[in-house]
C-alpha cells in the first residue's frame, strides 16, 4: 500500500503491501497490530493543515495557541481518526473493506507527543452475506493517555471465497 508525502518522523516503516487477513483468521478479544507516529513537529501539522485546508492556529502557531489556553499547538482532530484508519486499512490487508470509523476526542496530543493507533477485535459476525468485524480503536500518547476512542467495522474476505 502506497503512502504521500514526508513520513511522519519516528513513525513506522514505510508501508509496504499488507499481509491479507482472512474472516477466519480473526478472533474476539485479539489485538490488531498498532501503529506509531511521531513524535509529532510542527512540520507534521503543517503538511496536515495543507492537505485538509484547516489553517487555525492552534495547529501551527505556538504563540498563539498557549495564549488560548492550550498547552502547545494541537494535532488535528481528523489527522487523529486518520492515524486510525491508516492502522486498521493496514490490517484489513487490500481485500478488506473499511464499513464504518470514528471516535471522540479525549485528550490533546501536541508537538513532541508520539501518537499509538491500537484496537481489539470485539465481535465477528455474518450479516447479508458479509464477513463483518467490529473494533475497538483508540489513540494514546504517554503524556495524556488515550486521546481518541472510537469503533470501527470492517469487512474481511474468507479463504473459502
Amino acid at each position: 500500500m502506497a503512502t504521500y508525502g514526508p513520513a511522519f518522523a519516528g513513525s513506522d516503516a514505510p508501508s509496504v503491501e499488507p499481509k491479507q487477513i482472512y474472516f477466519e483468521d480473526v478472533k474476539e478479544g485479539q489485538e490488531i497490530p498498532s501503529k506509531t507516529k511521531g513524535p509529532l513537529s510542527v512540520t507534521d501539522l503543517v503538511v496536515f493543515a495543507g492537505a485538509s485546508g484547516d489553517f487555525a492556529v492552534i495547529h501551527h502557531d505556538r504563540e498563539k495557541a498557549i495564549a488560548s489556553g492550550l498547552p502547545d499547538i494541537i494535532l488535528h482532530g481528523q489527522c487523529k481518526i486518520g492515524f486510525m484508519v491508516h492502522m486498521v486499512s493496514e490490517w484489513i490487508g487490500l481485500h478488506g473493506k473499511i464499513k464504518k470509523i470514528g471516535g471522540q476526542y479525549r485528550g490533546m496530543d501536541i508537538i513532541n507527543d508520539t501518537v499509538v493507533s491500537q484496537g481489539t477485535v470485539q465481535r465477528k459476525y455474518t450479516e447479508g452475506g458479509e464477513n463483518l468485524v467490529e473494533l475497538e480503536v483508540w489513540n494514546e500518547n504517554s503524556r495524556a493517555g488515550k486521546t481518541v476512542v472510537g469503533h470501527a467495522t470492517v469487512s474481511l474476505p474468507s479463504r473459502s471465497s
